[in-house]
């Protein structure tokens, strides 16, 4: 009988999931990217678009909470390699999708199937994960989720949104992408003994834990609130401005990328100052700079203030992860876990939305503009909390 390959160390394991994280954020950013260009070619308006995008995220949020019992029965590898393979079959059967139901029916099913992957390796993940090195750890996970993202629109530009092939390429790439899973079949949770200790069981009451940190998780939610929004819209955005879609997805796919390489940095000045300070400074920072996004020149040094940008937004989720690892002990890990990812997808399904609403209703500038509202707010509900309760 041929013995499964095992990996020989616990960085071998974390190796395998922070890899797979690829498969999320480069399906999710894919397959927006590509369904709101072909929505906008057909005259759909900013706000249905926008509904659109933040519909995979109310369903991966609805869904989220199911995960851990489906993982208590099957355990987490082949739950996860189901699911990512079930996804990259939706993308492939998506061109056979016509109408804007159909397209509307196939993404709140590819935000369920999300659902399984996002939480079972995050929880994976925060499991195996040395207490000395979590930080690090959480903020690689985070960094490769992002550089899925990142590798969305780059792939988007060469196969283009015309016909079905860029569907076909979407799908054979999560496909790939899903093969390194099989190396991780001996080593699940579940089959080792570690399930009914650690495995995230999610009760009504775990929501308690929002209120011992609720600017983690507002930070969390403002994070999916705002990548998810800029994902959907940034091509609309551009194409506002005078610019083609292409362009505006050009530089997103730029900025992502950009931004991801800021991480190791920010990283680094988290364990220096403390990750709860090192999101104020992202708030304040990114704050400003929303101001001035409407002034970026597509082929100047000002796409470096863009660079920055989008790595500011990605801390919002990366820090407040790594935050989690310490405010919370590991037998409360898995509940905060659960609080985490559906703060996270709430924020990503009001996101698009809202400011595509307020883009088609008041200005396109809204886009930036909220968001300084919005990371100004928190940023201030947090100095109120801190007045009130210096302690």
């Amino acid at each position: 009988m041929v013995q499964p390959v095992r990996l020989h160390s616990t960085w071998g394991v974390l190796a395998v999931l922070i890899f797979s994280s690829l498969i999320a954020g480069l399906g999710f950013s894919m397959g927006t990217l590509l369904v709101n260009a072909v929505l906008e070619q057909h005259g759909y308006n900013e706000f249905l678009i926008g509904v659109h995008t933040g519909l995979a995220s109310l369903a991966t949020a609805a869904a989220a909470p199911m995960v851990p019992l489906i993982a208590r029965r099957f355990g987490y590898v082949w739950p996860i390699i189901i699911a990512s393979l079930a996804m990259a079959l939706l993308y492939a059967l998506m061109p056979t999708f016509p109408t804007f139901k159909l397209l509307f029916a196939a993404r709140f099913l590819f935000g369920l199937l999300l659902s399984v992957p996002w939480v079972l390796l995050e929880a994976w993940v925060n499991q195996v994960s040395p207490d000395k090195h979590r930080g690090k750890v959480t903020s690689a996970y985070g960094a490769f989720l992002m550089l899925g993202y990142g590798l969305g629109p780059v792939l988007l530009k060469f196969v283009g949104i015309e016909g079905d092939l860029p569907y076909y390429v979407l799908a054979a790439t999560i496909a790939l992408a899903t093969a390194p899973l099989f190396l991780l079949v001996p080593h699940d949770p579940i089959e080792l003994g570690h399930g009914d200790s650690r495995m995230p069981v999610f009760e009504k009451r775990d929501f308690s834990v929002f209120l011992e940190a609720p600017f983690l998780f507002s930070s969390a939610f403002l994070g999916g609130f705002l990548m998810v929004a800029y994902f959907g819209l940034t091509g609309i955005y551009a194409d506002r401005l005078g610019h083609s879609v292409s362009q505006g997805n050009d530089l997103l796919a730029l900025v992502i990328v950009g931004g991801l390489f800021l991480q190791l940095p920010i990283g680094w000045m988290a364990d220096q100052i403390g990750a709860r300070n090192m999101i104020y400074v992202s708030l304040a920072t990114a704050g400003v700079l929303s101001l001035f996004i409407p002034f970026i020149d597509y082929e100047s040094w000002q796409v470096g203030l863009a660079i920055l940008y989008a790595a500011l937004l990605q801390s919002l989720f990366t820090l407040p992860l790594a935050l989690l690892g310490a405010r919370f002990s590991v037998e409360r890990l898995a509940a905060a876990n659960a609080i985490f990812v559906v703060s996270f997808e709430i924020g990503s399904v009001s996101g698009a939305p809202l400011l595509g609403a307020a883009m088609q209703n008041l200005h396109h500038n809204a886009l930036p503009f909220g968001a300084a509202i919005m990371l100004f707010a928190l940023l201030a509900f947090q100095a109120y909390r801190r007045i009130m309760r210096p302690n």
